[in-house]
């Protein structure tokens, strides 16, 4: 047995940080370009193409990155040119005082237009000077940006973190879930730098095949500005096959390399039930609710609309029972890990000092403080219960929280349930527009700080750099996603010929959140539904664990709350992996199989790079005054 013992080494150095500043500088306009143009979020792809750049800019000078510091770099520059908090702000504007679509709904306390009822502190009124201006430089900005940047602040940045490393202590400490995704990324970290082995081969071949597919993909989709499109994006939609017998049936495959990828990476029995959680909902389950009429359905119906009617009207409530139980399970079946893991946030060691970890005492202030100011501001903003919000704000962001973070640790896919926080809103009677837009619910990000901290453990590196590098990274993110919204709203209206995408695609967000804020969603059994869907749930999930059946509940939500096509290629990925487990035996399997979702990663990434890049230098002449 080896007595070696871990150093866990400094990753934030000063070269890091200037290719984080790099990355905000130079990568954030291609991001903010392609979500205008095309729609499509490239922002996946960054860290990997950063962390490639990086190391060969390091080789090509005679030096080299430590893998603390590519670590670091592939973290926080994903952030840095990504996170663009102002266009959030431009699409609150444009939900309010831009768009057509807000004008057609009514406020319910009030019956004015929503653009009259909405409040000043969300977005500027359909009156305001800046809509000529088109500047973030005036009075109107103060408060929705004070209010947006508090709430991204303390819900998306302080509260994600003292949970995420919370539910890391239980999920990887304590419970020891493979976070398979994790290994992958810290494989094509430790294998980049590597000058010649077999590794390196295999996640070179990997990443050109890899590379070559999404240049099909991505690359002449973006560049031809979708005229020719090679291979369908976001998937081949094969729903019309089955609506003369099975109407309101949903089927396709997700063409997206990297979801064969995360199929073809994580536990078996997780994919399984992730496909047998979509398949029910969305193939059996919706051709039901159709022939009940619990959705309206048209013959010609495409997958997308199928897939948002279905969930709006049929499966947001189910979703959120099988949410609640999957938070339940765990609990209730392996309650020495939680015990477990405040524990050892409690016995804070000089193990503990050296890998920099946050105590017990830490993680409850942060996350107690920025819950109970985000409640104060609700209180200061709305008049919305505070018997409710209470709760929802604690609870909620704690239960979704560990939810998304369970299906990380162990599928490699975040599951976020959709419209828990507009379900509560319905059920409360609360009529008054204001706490629709109020800074009140959980980001998801918990997910993402436990998956850095798993990247510490396997890469070696101090909890506190990662901290710190994403404080930087979201400093540096807000500075120039300031300046570069500006200078994209400058050159053209934002919607505009120049930015097609933005009336392609953000309507359909204000219909959705129109449809709640208006009540034409039915409450009617919520609770009900919720609670049977929860009791349900949590027997099943109990009994098939007794049976020894190798069901996974967190799998079966993974599918319910994705469409159908994810699911359906997550299936091939696995099915593919079974082939080369016997093919190529378990134990090559086990070895390689990090190396070639790191090398598909690797290749998707620069192909969608180079893609956007490409379009971006092609079309940017349009708006040049000559």
């Amino acid at each position: 047995m080896s007595n070696k013992k871990t150093t866990y080494g400094k990753g934030l150095t000063l070269r890091v940080m200037l290719v984080i500043l790099y990355s905000g500088v130079f990568l954030m306009p291609a991001v903010i370009f392609s979500t205008l143009t095309s729609g499509v979020s490239v922002g996946g792809s960054v860290s990997f193409v950063v962390a490639f750049l990086a190391i060969e800019l390091a080789a090509l000078m005679g030096s080299s990155l430590s893998k603390q510091e590519v670590f670091i770099l592939w973290s926080c520059s994903g952030v840095a040119a990504t996170d663009v908090i102002f266009l959030s702000l431009l699409q609150n504007l444009y939900f309010r005082s831009i768009s057509s679509v807000t004008w057609q709904f009514k406020s319910l306390d009030t019956s004015l237009p929503l653009p009259l009822a909405i409040p000043d502190w969300f977005a500027p009124p359909p009156n305001s000077p800046v809509l000529l201006l088109r500047t973030f430089l005036h009075q109107d900005w103060l408060l929705p940006i004070a209010v947006t940047l508090t709430g991204w602040i303390l819900s998306g940045k302080v509260i994600d973190l003292a949970l995420g490393f919370l539910f890391f202590k239980i999920y990887s400490d304590e419970e020891k879930l493979p976070f398979p995704m994790q290994e992958v990324t810290a494989q094509m970290i430790l294998t980049l730098p590597e000058e010649k082995s077999s590794k390196k081969s295999m996640l070179t071949i990997t990443a050109l095949i890899a590379f070559v597919y999404n240049i099909l993909l991505y690359a002449i989709p973006f560049v031809t500005s979708f005229s020719i499109v090679p291979i369908p994006i976001p998937w081949m939609d094969f729903s019309n096959a089955f609506e003369s017998f099975l109407p309101g049936a949903t089927f396709g495959i997700a063409t997206d390399l990297l979801t064969f990828a995360s199929g073809f990476i994580s536990p078996l029995n997780v994919v399984v039930s992730m496909f047998i959680g979509s398949f029910s909902f969305f193939f059996i389950g919706n051709y039901f609710a159709t022939r009940l009429g619990l959705f309206a359905w048209t013959p010609g119906m495409n997958l997308s609309m199928l897939y948002q009617r279905s969930i709006l009207y049929v499966w947001a409530y189910p979703n959120i029972g099988l949410a609640i139980a999957a938070a339940l399970i765990p609990i209730i079946t392996r309650p020495k890990y939680l015990v477990g893991a405040f524990k050892s946030l409690s016995r804070f060691s000089s193990l503990s000092s050296e890998k920099g970890e946050l105590s017990l005492l830490t993680v409850f202030l942060l996350y107690l403080g920025s819950s109970i100011i985000i409640i104060l501001i609700v209180m200061m903003l709305t008049g919305f219960p505070l018997y409710i919000a209470i709760p929802f704000i604690l609870g909620w962001s704690f239960i979704s929280s560990m939810i998304s973070t369970r299906s990380v640790a162990v599928s490699g896919f975040q599951v976020t349930v959709p419209y828990v926080r507009e379900a509560l809103i319905l059920a409360s009677g609360y009529n008054h527009v204001d706490i629709w837009f109020a800074p009140m619910g959980s980001s998801g990000g918990a997910a993402w700080w436990a998956s850095w901290f798993k990247l510490s453990d396997l890469l070696e590196t101090n909890y506190k750099d990662i901290i710190k590098g994403q404080i930087f990274a979201s400093i540096v993110a807000i500075v120039f996603s300031f300046i570069y919204v500006s200078l994209f709203w400058s050159i053209s209206p934002i919607p505009s010929p120049l930015y097609p995408a933005v009336d392609i695609y953000w309507p359909v967000n204000i219909l959705m959140s129109g449809l709640w804020i208006t009540g034409a969603i039915s409450t009617v059994n919520a609770v009900q539904t919720i609670i049977g869907t929860t009791l349900v749930a949590t027997a099943v999930s109990l009994l098939t664990e007794f049976l020894k059946i190798p069901f996974s509940l967190i799998g079966f939500l993974i599918g319910t709350s994705s469409p159908i096509p994810t699911s359906v290629t997550a299936i091939l990925g696995a099915i593919f992996g079974v082939a080369l487990r016997r093919f190529k035996g378990e134990n090559w399997y086990r070895e390689n199989k990090s190396v070639i979702g790191a090398g598909l990663f690797l290749g998707s990434s620069l192909a969608i790079t180079i893609g956007v890049a490409s379009a971006m230098i092609l079309k940017g002449g349009w708006s040049l005054p000559y």
